[in-house]
């Protein structure tokens, strides 16, 4: 399997993922395909009507969370997802609201390299052990009844 069919099976892997998930806690989700809503993967409902938005972010490794700042989008939240290939027990989640990604890529890239310049030209994101605190925050998306 070449790199770019990895990255997109790893992606698909985690919107799946993530929309069974949230099926499983009683939202109601449908997929964007990304075509026409680049800003989001899932539209996602609760049973009490209030709708919100998800971005499925995968990785199959610990590599850093490559997450692009994007403007303000009211009801935006991030599912990212550590897929174990070898063992679907091993899958881990983290909810972040859109505020909490702006905060650690600030975090991130406030933060000097050892040499003491700063961090620059490369893409944006956030370290993997980052996102630990997240784990499993589920509480943090609009509850469902």
């Amino acid at each position: 399997m070449g790199q770019r069919q990895k990255r997109e099976s790893t992606q698909w892997t985690a919107q799946f993922l993530a929309a069974a998930e949230l099926c499983r806690r009683g939202y109601v989700v449908t997929f964007t395909m990304g075509n026409c809503t680049q800003d989001y993967d899932l539209l996602v409902g609760s049973q009490d009507g209030e709708a919100f938005y998800v971005d499925v972010k995968g990785l199959s490794s610990n590599k850093d969370w490559l997450i692009r700042r994007k403007a303000t989008i009211p009801n935006l939240y991030y599912i990212l997802i550590r897929i174990d290939i070898k063992n679907r027990s091993g899958d881990r989640f983290f909810i972040m609201t859109q505020e909490d990604v702006i905060n650690e890529l600030d975090h991130y890239y406030s933060k000097p390299k050892k040499d003491g310049s700063p961090k620059s030209g490369h893409a944006e994101g956030f370290s993997f052990k980052q996102a630990d605190t997240y784990s499993d925050k589920w509480d943090k998306l609009p509850h469902s009844n």
